[in-house]
């Protein structure tokens, strides 16, 4: 989403009008398993090398992850050199490590809302894990929401 909000004021007004009604890749790929992959993706782009590959992916990668430190009062005062991204393991969607000192974890959803305190047992794991225990754990939901369309006036 980030990328698609830059993307937006990167062109003109005129132009905004005709995407009024643009294609949403979610449309397609409904599965939380389309979803964990975007995710992913995107979180690897905002590794520190691949700046010089493509910077407005790298730039929208960073910002994602910028956002999520800031979502728990953190702020990611250090380059990230490495992200290794963990998928499907032990029911958690997502795990994302950063410089192998922060553990963003990830509970998504398309069409179903948080049940029987998931995100809690996967905090729990990653804390109580001998490889992970030391990380620092940043948790999220993350849902994609159908938003509006809007005019810019």
């Amino acid at each position: 989403m980030i990328l698609l909000i830059h993307f937006l004021d990167m062109i003109n007004k005129r132009k905004r009008r005709s995407l009024l009604m643009k294609p949403n890749l979610f449309d397609y790929a409904t599965s939380e398993l389309s979803q964990d992959a975007f995710l992913c993706w995107l979180l690897k782009w905002g590794e520190a090398g691949l700046h010089s590959v493509n910077q407005e992916l790298h730039r929208g990668a960073t910002r994602f992850i910028h956002k999520i430190f800031s979502l728990h009062d953190y702020t990611l005062d250090e380059t990230v050199h490495q992200v290794r991204i963990i998928r499907q393991s032990k029911g958690l969607d997502v795990l994302a490590i950063i410089n192998e000192k922060y553990a963003i974890l990830i509970e998504d959803k398309t069409f179903t809302s948080e049940h029987s305190g998931q995100l809690e047992r996967y905090l729990e794991e990653i804390k109580t894990n001998v490889v992970t225990r030391d990380y620092i754990p940043l948790p999220i939901y993350y849902k994609i929401i159908e938003q509006s369309n809007h005019r810019s006036t």
